[in-house]
């Protein structure tokens, strides 16, 4: 009596990819192809990449001026609310010196986040004047 193993054996399980149509490639395609999602497909890649909203840049707000320093409001629009961010400028020795702030701090208008900016920029000033920039 001899053992053998069988000519053609039949594997105990076998991996598929997963059907085009639940991945994120085919839902893509899905979108591409659907003559009613016109626009959308644009939309979709924007919010999986990072583009643009098509929102205007904001203006630069007027700076505030405190002991001779020129503070800049700039709140950072993040998820629905604004962290606090401002610059903070300064003539010394003939050049231009800035510096840029930036809290964990977060606010619901960015009309609060401006305010408390300049009020954290004008602590950090009379703590550390003109080490600021150094």
């Amino acid at each position: 009596f001899k053992l053998s193993a069988p000519r053609n054996p039949k594997p105990l399980f076998t991996l598929h990819p997963p059907p085009l149509r639940h991945s994120l490639l085919g839902a893509i395609i899905s979108l591409t192809n659907n003559k009613n999602a016109k626009g959308h497909t644009m939309s979709l890649l924007k919010k999986l990449f990072g583009g643009g909203n098509g929102a205007a840049a904001p203006q630069e707000a007027e700076p505030e001026l405190y002991n001779g320093f020129k503070i800049f409001p700039s709140p950072m629009s993040e998820s629905g609310s604004y962290r606090l961010s401002a610059r903070i400028e300064k003539e010394v020795g003939g050049e231009l010196k800035s510096e840029t702030i930036i809290r964990a701090d977060t606010f619901s208008s960015a009309d609060a986040a401006g305010e408390a900016a300049v009020t954290k920029a004008k602590l950090l000033i009379d703590q550390m004047g003109d080490k600021l920039f150094r």
